[in-house]
């Protein structure tokens, strides 16, 4: 069929989903125009706009290459996350 497969470390995959995204949402934004205005909803790491992680283990996520792409300014929200807990009321 003329795939070819390749197996991918977990940094390499990350590197490539979150690469794949920031690109996506780049050429979205570029085809909405100068005067568009884009709302992305993302959760978790892929807000994270400074790559994250153990020194020399970092890994840079969708945000932090979104902004490098997208020459305009955006404001990032931070997300909370409660876990309910047996019990909670």
């Amino acid at each position: 069929m003329g795939y070819q497969r390749r197996a991918l470390t977990r940094e390499g995959q990350v590197a490539y989903r979150e690469r794949e995204q920031a690109e996506n949402l780049a050429r979205t934004n570029a085809e909405a125009g100068p005067e568009a205005k884009v709302l992305i909803h993302v959760g978790y790491s892929h807000a994270a706009e400074r790559p994250i992680g153990q020194p020399g283990q970092q890994d840079e996520w969708m945000a932090a290459r979104l902004g490098r792409l997208v020459p305009a300014i955006y404001v990032a929200a931070g997300m909370a996350i409660r876990w309910a807990v047996q019990g909670d009321s």
